[in-house]
């Protein structure tokens, strides 16, 4: 690893993070004030997954909704009682969240997960408006994926869960693309 990679200077947003890991996130605060921890660190997150790579979000995306619609189907079954109570609806933030990572290639993964949580709640919030148009949108199949049946506090819980998992898991992972050029030459 080059030294210009483990230097994060606080006037400057402009932070070279290709494929830094939890190691290099060690290295970088060691030696600094509570404040500065805080500072650096969320300078880290902002900017980490600033580039998604879409072919593997849309992959991510196509796998999530099937395994979403496994967990709704017959095969729910096999499942742990747990996981088929609730697995469909934490695939379902989880799908929110990755969509929106797809759509918005370059926003902040905390951002996205913000908005993720508001879309997601909104929904959920709006199953207790109960007018018969609405009602008859959510009889239908892609109604009842989208919009759900019928408002359940347990699934508020789902989507933290499952938003969390995308959170964490592209701040850990990363689906992004190298953005440096001399190491894109290289692979």
């Amino acid at each position: 690893m080059d030294q210009e990679r483990l230097i994060i200077c606080n006037t400057s947003p402009l932070i070279n993070l290709v494929e830094i890991g939890l190691s290099d996130v060690l290295k970088i605060l060691q030696g600094r004030s509570a404040l500065q921890h805080f500072q650096e660190f969320r300078i880290i997150i902002q900017t980490y997954s600033m580039q998604r790579h879409r072919p593997l979000y849309a992959l991510a995306i196509l796998t999530v909704i099937a395994a979403g619609l496994l967990s709704r189907s017959g095969a729910a079954s096999y499942l742990h009682p747990f996981l088929a109570t609730y697995a469909g609806d934490t695939l379902w933030a989880l799908t929110v969240f990755l969509v929106l990572g797809f759509s918005f290639a370059r926003t902040p993964t905390l951002t996205l997960a913000g908005a993720a949580i508001a879309i997601s709640f909104s929904v959920e919030f709006s199953q207790l408006y109960q007018a018969p148009w609405i009602n008859n949108v959510r009889s239908t199949l892609p109604g009842k994926l989208l919009l759900g049946a019928g408002f359940l506090k347990s699934d508020l819980l789902c989507y933290i869960t499952g938003i969390a998992i995308g959170t964490i898991t592209e701040i850990l992972i990363g689906f992004r693309k190298k953005s440096n050029p001399a190491q894109n030459k290289s692979s």
